[in-house]
């Protein structure tokens, strides 16, 4: 998530949450925090945390899209790799396979010129 999309965050949580205190600081704060999460799956997990809580935190964000994420691997078979594969090519497909299944992508294709070796 970049600086612009943690401000969007924050505004719709601050939507949500209409007691819920904000500063002119808070997406500044915040952003650090969870720049790693994808604000596609932010907003999926505020949908949820707005109905069961009053307040939401950093934590409450990051531990709901790490337990979104791990439900969609647990939720999808794996496929199996293209048997052309190097083994290093087959550990990148099948790091590219799982951030597409978490990413929320399941029936992802990823042709072999996405295979990098990170």
């Amino acid at each position: 998530m970049n600086a612009t999309e943690t401000v969007r965050l924050c505004r719709a949580i601050a939507a949500c949450c209409p007691s819920q205190k904000f500063e002119e600081e808070t997406p500044d704060v915040w952003h650090p925090v969870l720049e790693d999460i994808r604000l596609v799956d932010a907003l999926e997990v505020l949908k949820l945390l707005a109905r069961e809580q009053q307040y939401i935190s950093t934590t409450d964000i990051v531990q709901a899209v790490r337990k979104l994420r791990n439900d969609r691997l647990a939720r999808a078979a794996q496929p199996v790799p293209p048997p052309n594969l190097t083994p290093g090519q087959q550990s990148a497909w099948t790091r590219n396979w799982r951030r597409a299944v978490a990413d929320g992508n399941p029936t992802v294709e990823l042709p072999s010129a996405e295979l990098t070796q990170n």
